[in-house]
């Protein structure tokens, strides 16, 4: 295994653990930012209420 390939490996493992340590946490702070404006959506019922009217 030359130095690169070395080089490489480690950058790979490290983003692969940073990727998951970071992602995890991002994703729930959407979930929680969307669930918390919820009322600022419209439903699939008020859209097709609007839509026939």
């Amino acid at each position: 295994m030359n130095i690169f390939e070395r080089y490489l490996s480690i950058w790979v493992a490290l983003s692969t653990v940073v990727g998951v340590l970071v992602e995890v946490p991002v994703m729930l702070l959407v979930v929680g930012f969307v669930n918390r404006t919820k009322h600022w959506f419209q439903t699939a019922e008020t859209v097709q209420n609007s839509v026939s009217a």
